[in-house]
């Protein structure tokens, strides 16, 4: 169970690594392909697009088809894709190959975070999806840095491809250790969710995910984020302005997860 779970986790911050790896090294490919920078930022825009919309299809889909087979295909495809990638030099081609990974993308955050929660006992679930939330900053953050890292000491198309072969050796491992079990959900009534949010904890966790402003301050750190790779340098490199906002951000995550663990959600929510 334990190693299941960790190889879970792993392939939850693989899957993050991928959908960010192209955000810091916007100029290079501005400077390799002579695309401008609204191009350059279409490969970020492409795979996360299909987040808005396909996580809700997936979820359906989930119900029908065990969810092992559903991440075995997904990883496969996505490390196959991500080695072409590494070898393309059309932009045409480099965005409809993100264009695809993101359809891929929700059918692997939705499978894991089904996966984890039914193999996880009661009274651990809320832990491991916790766990899981934090690997995502992890996975976001270390897909930024390492593109980053490469990009600057051998070029961006190693680290394309390195990420491709453990994609697909993330989705062997799938096969042989996952269970083959089918997501479950219950389907609340409408009546149910009133009783819910009647609950003063409940209605901040509501309040919280709902509030504008909270796409509001995504915005603003995606903005300032493109912003500093835009307008970098040869003496500033994009691994560093980069990881330098997500560095903050991951501390900021780390207070968030304190006060949860204290019962301070309404800090964390303002109300």
């Amino acid at each position: 169970m334990r190693a299941e779970i960790l190889i879970y986790y792993f392939c939850t911050g693989l899957t993050l690594c991928i959908l960010y790896a192209t955000q810091p090294i916007g100029p290079i490919f501005e400077s390799e392909l002579g695309i401008s920078k609204t191009q350059a930022a279409l490969f970020t825009t492409a795979i996360m697009t299909p987040l808005a919309f396909a996580g809700i299809f997936y979820g359906y889909l989930l119900e029908k088809i065990a969810i092992k087979n559903i991440l075995v295909v997904a990883f496969l495809l996505l490390g196959i894709s991500e080695i072409i990638f590494s070898f393309a030099n059309s932009y045409f081609l480099l965005l409809n190959i993100r264009g695809f990974q993101g359809l891929l993308i929700p059918a692997v955050l939705t499978g894991i975070m089904s996966y984890i929660s039914q193999i996880s006992s009661k009274d651990n679930v809320a832990s491991a999806i916790g766990i899981y939330i934090g690997v995502t900053i992890i996975g976001g953050f270390m897909g930024r840095a390492l593109s980053g890292f490469f990009t600057d000491i051998f070029g961006w198309r190693p680290f394309f491809f390195i990420i491709g072969c453990v994609a697909i050796f993330a989705s062997i491992l799938l096969l042989k250790f996952s269970k083959n079990i089918k997501a479950s959900y219950l389907k609340p009534h409408l009546i149910d969710v009133i009783h819910t949010l009647k609950l003063r904890h409940n209605l901040y966790i509501f309040l919280f995910h709902s509030n504008f402003l909270c796409a509001g301050k995504t915005s603003i750190i995606f903005c300032t984020t493109n912003l500093f790779v835009g307008t970098h340098t040869n003496v500033i490199s994009p691994f560093r302005t980069i990881n330098t906002i997500v560095l903050i951000g991951c501390g900021i995550a780390v207070i968030c997860f304190k006060l949860l663990a204290r019962g301070n959600l309404h800090l964390i929510a303002g109300t």
